[in-house]
């Protein structure tokens, strides 16, 4: 063994090994779980038979039998702790291969989960225990494919263990791996947004074998109630009177029966508004069957007036419409549902302006936007204060400056008293009846911002850039002297500068 680990060692390549006899496997794998992990995945290289069967014999039966929802749990525990250090979003534009949420371990530990609950040797047993059809069999391998094949180019490009796909790589990554551009879509975008669209589907997988494991008793059912819930023989199922076609599992929403979606269609957009105006978790059986059923996201389905009704409520929930959304977008609906969406699924901007893809940017939009309405975040301190304040939105231009006053000063003129009126009416209905109420002009543009200081005396308004308004509300009215002074201290205000 030693003459072995030396050759390897001189290979440059890292090694971890240990020694043991068949008892000592056994007893410390009770203790270990990555020793119980390593040992799952035990194959015969070279060796006495006999021996390797007498161990996997052992370890099936004083290990493994009696202790998947331990193994479970362990792993779950491990995969979250791992998604904390990488990044919980998988949507993440320089995403970590192996340990980032949708990656390489995250699939390992789909594998080593259906080994241990099913008791098979291989992914591909999993079918013939009803886990999962022949297609998502064949998606488990193309996922493992894909990640291998970017994991395996990431370290040669890089010479070392390197386990992010970071900006510097990814364009050489895409070459390496035969993307081209297209129109209005740069190699590395297309590299990447497959790279997302991988990621998504391993989401998919760990969902489905997240459904199985709980109808199987091996994952605890969320909530207190799943303490007591997993150890009765079936599942808790109660029909929703004023919801035909769907039901409640364990205090999670979902469908009655398989037909629920073809028999209506539009329930694929009602089941997120239930979900929405009870408070309801999504049953995983439930996001599975819709997620299967896209292809009844139609134009009669987008042109459907109760279709559209549900998902503008629930896209301005008083609750939390970004979680909503964020699940209608892992099951396909939202993309389907609203085709412009659906071309942004995926998507990443090749810049260092951005940290997710573009999906995932508007759907935290919108969860941002939603806690400033409802003043939910204190972080949001400025946008808080500001909702509420009456506003009044301009379609024109305030800047006068340039060639209009030069080569027209008759028809330049005729166009400011027009502007000046308008801004007289328009603070004029912001004040109301309170004549004393200040009106402040607010612009990002300095023609603007130029043409605006001819009104501001004769109109009884006030006018600035939105950047210093929303400084002063921040920093207070000193807050030039303090930027000026965090720049010459060499602060981010400096790069800014």
């Amino acid at each position: 063994a030693e003459a072995i680990l030396y050759a390897l060692w001189d290979m440059g390549l890292k090694v971890g090994h240990s020694t043991r006899s068949v008892d000592e496997c056994i007893r410390q794998s009770r203790a270990d779980m990555t020793i119980r992990t390593a040992l799952l995945e035990a194959r015969l290289l070279v060796g006495d038979q006999s021996l390797f069967d007498e161990l996997q014999t052992r370890f099936e039966k004083e290990v493994v039998q009696g202790t998947a929802a331990e193994f479970v749990t362990a792993k779950l525990a491990e995969r979250d702790e791992r998604h904390k250090r990488a990044g919980q979003s998988r949507y993440l534009v320089e995403p970590n291969v192996e340990d980032g949420k949708g990656g390489l371990r995250d699939l390992h530990t789909l594998n080593w989960i259906g080994k241990y609950v099913y008791h098979v040797r291989d992914v591909e047993e999993l079918v013939g225990k009803g886990l999962f059809t022949k297609a998502e069999r064949a998606l488990f391998r193309r996922c493992a494919d894909f990640l291998w094949a970017v994991r395996c180019h990431l370290h040669f490009l890089t010479g070392r263990a390197e386990e992010r796909l970071s900006f510097e790589v990814q364009e050489e990554m895409a070459r390496r791996l035969g993307y081209t551009d297209h129109p209005g879509q740069r190699d590395v975008e297309r590299f990447m947004k497959h790279y997302f669209l991988v990621a998504k589907d391993v989401g998919d997988l760990t969902a489905i074998l997240s459904a199985a494991l709980e109808a199987n008793h091996s994952k605890p059912v969320p909530g207190l109630r799943g303490m007591v819930e997993r150890f009765r023989a079936s599942s808790r199922r109660i029909a929703l009177k004023d919801a035909p076609g769907f039901i409640l599992d364990h205090d999670r929403l979902t469908v009655a029966g398989p037909e629920t979606f073809t028999d209506d269609p539009v329930n694929l957009i009602r089941i997120f508004h239930i979900a929405d105006r009870r408070n309801l978790a999504l049953h995983p059986d439930a996001m599975q069957l819709a997620a299967r059923s896209l292809k009844l996201i139609d134009a009669d389905l987008r042109e459907n007036p109760e279709a559209n009704r549900l998902f503008l409520e629930v896209l301005t929930s008083r609750t939390a419409p970004e979680v909503l959304l964020r699940r209608m977008n892992e099951a396909g609906v939202l993309g389907r549902f609203v085709p412009e969406f659906g071309k942004v699924v995926a998507m990443m901007q090749f810049n260092m302006y951005h940290h997710y893809t573009v999906d995932e940017h508007l759907l935290r939009a919108v969860g941002v936007l939603s806690e400033i309405e409802h003043k939910a975040n204190p972080d949001n301190g400025l946008a808080n204060e500001l909702m509420g304040t009456r506003v009044d939105l301009s379609d024109r231009c305030c800047g006068e400056s340039g060639t209009l006053a030069v080569s027209r000063p008759d028809i330049s003129t005729q166009v400011r008293f027009r502007k000046q009126e308008e801004i007289e009416k328009g603070a004029e209905k912001l004040r109301g009846a309170d004549a004393a109420t200040p009106v402040t002009i607010l612009t990002s543009c300095p023609s603007c911002l130029q043409g605006l200081s001819r009104y501001t005396n004769d109109a009884n308004v006030g006018a600035d850039y939105i950047v210093v308004e929303m400084a002063k509300h921040l920093l207070g009215d000193n807050w030039m002297a303090d930027y000026v002074s965090r720049a010459n201290n060499g602060g981010i205000e400096r790069v800014l500068l």
